[in-house]
């Protein structure tokens, strides 16, 4: 797949679930489940991506509401990722590259924030794709996997 592509395949409303790991794949600490929306804008050519839903801590008998916003900026030849809220509004995020023999979209370099690294990479399928992201540092050690599953028919 192409950057160009890309829009058109993120566009519209995706189921999403994600687990988060601690120490690696070891233990599972939470669950998250709920929707993403990649909307267009009539006076830009990115997507607005908006993410909600409920986040379940497994050690304890606890939930919490959760809401994520991200821009997505497609260039000619990678994707760029912009925070949309907190204190970081505006800041690049991360930049993906496609790599061409594996279709993945992969990080070109590790977010850093305070001491920890985050470095992600997109896997993906048909009405479906998967992101990983790895965070590593003084203060994290998580691996959060993040299935979509595309809603609608478009």
């Amino acid at each position: 797949m192409e950057i160009a592509a890309l829009k058109a395949y993120f566009e519209g409303e995706w189921k999403l679930e994600r687990r988060i790991y601690e120490h690696g794949l070891q233990t599972l600490q939470a669950i998250a489940k709920g929707y993403a929306y990649f909307c267009a804008r009539q006076d830009t050519s990115d997507l607005y991506y908006r993410e909600e839903g409920r986040l379940f801590l497994l050690d304890k008998p606890s939930s919490f509401s959760f809401f994520r916003q991200f821009r997505y900026a497609f260039g000619e030849k990678a994707l760029s990722v912009y925070f949309l809220d907190g204190p970081n509004t505006g800041s690049l995020y991360q930049t993906y590259q496609i790599e061409s023999n594996t279709g993945r979209l992969a990080a070109e370099k590790a977010h850093h924030c305070g001491p920890d690294f985050y470095d992600g990479v997109y896997h993906l399928g048909d009405r479906h794709f998967e992101l990983k992201t790895r965070i590593e540092g003084e203060r994290k050690d998580l691996f959060i996997v993040t299935q979509f599953i595309r809603c609608s028919s478009t």
